[in-house]
């Protein structure tokens, strides 16, 4: 959709969420199309906010999701602000705690590590953490 609308169109991609199963558990919410792809072809749950800063709409329609959300932005300094955005706009809308998960350390994004081989269902599965002061501490030290 980021691609296939004009400037002028009524649909912006900040308005848009990549499908993805509303009835499940838990979704990964990452920064494009190809990682919610690469993430739902290893049987993970993903959605994405074409881009790592989730707008308005998209946090609405977040907030009607019952499962865990777990932000999985890339290990990069735009995630991070991302992730530091989508706890805000969490707090503000008063939603419940926010999960996290990055892909693979030696990975750029999910994309990468999909065609890298890399287990995403067992990597989603060990490495996310409730995103609270506890993790901010341990991962800022």
């Amino acid at each position: 959709p980021k691609y296939l609308n004009p400037i002028d169109s009524p649909v912006k991609p900040s308005h848009i969420l990549y499908p993805f199963d509303e009835s499940a558990p838990s979704v990964v919410v990452c920064e494009g199309p190809i990682d919610a792809l690469s993430l739902q072809l290893q049987g993970v749950n993903a959605t994405c906010t074409l881009g790592c800063s989730v707008s308005e709409t998209q946090i609405h329609m977040l907030r009607n999701y019952l499962g865990k959300i777990i932000v999985g932005y890339d290990n990069d300094d735009a995630g991070q602000r991302g992730l530091e955005k989508f706890e805000r706009m969490r707090l503000e809308k008063r939603m419940p705690n926010l999960y996290v998960c990055h892909p693979p350390e030696n990975a750029k994004d999910w994309n990468f590590a999909h065609i890298h081989d890399f287990d995403l269902k067992d990597h989603v599965k060990n490495y996310t953490f409730k995103y609270n002061f506890d993790y901010k501490i341990t991962t800022s030290l």
